[in-house]
């Protein structure tokens, strides 16, 4: 297995729909190869020096290494938020049969 290829990216959404969508979008146009949607989130953190607890929607993107400033910049173009959360975790291990079905996903993209 190759070290990194895969990342893992996290966001954060205020409605399951707008999280929804933009996962669609993502997976359709073939930017990630799968995006999970979990909702019952709770955020706490200081916001413009103001005490802040809400409720959020996480969503989680896979994708290759190569493709994680586009996934990024997709994230940005498309985000209600104006610094929204966006963080890529490097993959270190994943069954291999699972890490080349995420690798072929970006592959098709290029290829189709």
């Amino acid at each position: 297995m190759e070290n990194y290829t895969i990342i893992q990216t996290c966001t954060s959404f205020p409605t399951k729909s707008r999280a929804f969508e933009i996962a669609k979008l993502f997976v359709a146009e073939r930017s990630v190869a799968c995006a999970q949607i979990s909702d019952n989130t709770m955020s706490i953190y200081h916001w413009n020096g103001v005490f802040n607890q809400d409720k959020e929607v996480l969503m989680t993107l896979k994708t290759p290494r190569s493709m994680y400033k586009e996934v990024e910049s997709r994230i940005m173009e498309h985000h209600p938020y104006v610094n929204p959360e966006i963080i890529g975790i490097p993959v270190i291990m994943g069954s291999e049969k699972y890490m080349s079905w995420l690798r072929k996903q970006s592959t098709e993209r290029r290829d189709g």
